[in-house]
């Protein structure tokens, strides 16, 4: 077993090295463009922050400062354009170069913090990391900001664990406002009717909202909530059919939905048909995670399993993926490894870690190329069936443990 997982592990530090960290330093890309452009614009032109979601004239800011492709800001929210204000001292090409350092250094210390989740298991926590395969990878690459993400989500359960219930709400809460993922989080102290880490969260999402107020106008927030926010929760996209968002707006708008440019052969021109099957797959993604953390509640006493639920539901659900939002599962696969493998759950422990492999390693944006349309659509979608796998599997999970009793990491 450990041959096999350091085996394991060399193949995925070969992937993040040559394909993620080598040409990180080689090129700026539009997603580290988006960030910096908005964190300059707040800085040295702060009269203009109003124009963040002028698409032409972002565009032209990102080309100015040295991404030769441009960028956009929307459909950030406005709390977004802090992220990068301490960088914004640099050219963006500098600016790049140090924020992949600090990549580095973060997933090296999610290593370790995942480690003490793994029960001293290194090779467990590294492979859990490096396993979201082009997640990790295009973070890295691109100039994301999820690791860092990760790395508060993750000290933020840590704490929690250990009854810091104030610190674990405040670095749960720091991101709320712009990227909404760690909302599950704020979600999951309420189930366990732990008030301080909720209030806590909340009101550390408050101060950002707050500070971004203060630093780049009310008005940029108002247009946001009136004429943003609304379309990207509805998965509206530059191209709301695209394979690469992995989502179902996206392959049930490509199923029912005909656009003579972007979509002329769905299956069906059933636009009735895009809003009632999605409300039904809504309302059985809901309810199923309700019955499960119910059941959950009263057979486990950690939260690993809650944790997971509630990560693997948000991403299912949400109007659009892309690849390194898939990192964001590496803190509930971290949290929950301890009870895989377990005699009673050897099956669902197999489908579980081959689909979370097969998840980061399947590379979707090649599948662009294939050119489906009408039912072979559903070829496209691997990432986006392999969540609702996982989903299921960890539903399987909760109800195998009212039979047996397995021990949880947190």
């Amino acid at each position: 077993m450990k041959t096999a997982q350091w085996f394991l592990l060399s193949g995925l530090l070969i992937l993040f090295l040559f394909k993620g960290l080598q040409p990180a330093f080689s090129q700026i890309g539009t997603d580290f463009a988006n960030y910096y452009t908005a964190s300059w614009i707040a800085v040295h032109d702060r009269g203009e922050t109003i124009r963040l979601y002028d698409p032409s004239w972002f565009a032209l800011k990102a080309r100015e400062l040295g991404e030769a492709q441009g960028g956009i800001f929307r459909p950030f929210p406005p709390p977004t354009a802090l992220l990068m204000i301490p960088l914004t001292a640099f050219s963006m090409g500098v600016a790049k170069d140090i924020w992949t350092v600090m990549n580095v250094l973060i997933l090296a210390a999610l290593v370790i913090l995942f480690r003490s989740f793994c029960k001293g298991n290194l090779p467990a926590a590294a492979i859990i990391l490096l396993g979201t395969g082009w997640g990790v990878v295009n973070d890295v690459y691109l100039g994301q900001v999820y690791l860092l993400i990760l790395l508060c989500l993750a000290l933020s359960i840590y704490l929690f664990v250990r009854g810091r219930d104030i610190m674990a709400g405040l670095l749960a809460g720091l991101f709320v406002p712009v990227k909404y993922f760690p909302f599950c989080l704020v979600v999951l102290f309420l189930i366990e009717k732990r008030w301080r880490a909720a209030w806590s969260a909340l009101a550390a999402a408050a101060f950002v909202i707050l500070a971004s107020i203060f630093v780049l106008g009310w008005n940029l927030h108002a247009e946001f909530l009136t004429s943003v926010f609304a379309s990207h929760m509805d998965g509206q996209m530059a191209n709301p059919f695209a394979l690469s968002y992995q989502s179902w707006n996206s392959l049930l708008r490509t199923l029912f939905i005909k656009d003579q440019f972007l979509n002329p052969n769905p299956l069906v021109d059933w636009v009735d048909g895009f809003s009632a099957v999605r409300l039904l797959i809504m309302v059985a993604v809901v309810s199923t995670l309700v019955v499960a953390i119910r059941r959950d509640l009263v057979s486990a006493p950690g939260v690993g399993s809650r944790l997971a639920l509630l990560f693997v539901a948000t991403l299912l659900l949400s109007p659009a993926s892309a690849s390194y939002h898939m990192l964001i599962l590496a803190l509930p696969a971290a949290a929950i490894w301890p009870e895989l493998w377990n005699d009673s759950n050897r099956r669902t422990s197999m489908i579980l870690s081959v689909s979370y492999l097969l998840l980061g390693l399947i590379p979707v944006a090649a599948l662009e190329h294939l050119s489906l349309e009408g039912g072979w659509r559903l070829l496209g979608y691997p990432r986006l069936f392999l969540l609702m796998v996982i989903f299921l599997s960890l539903v399987r999970l909760v109800a195998a443990r009212r039979q047996h009793t397995v021990p949880e990491a947190v």
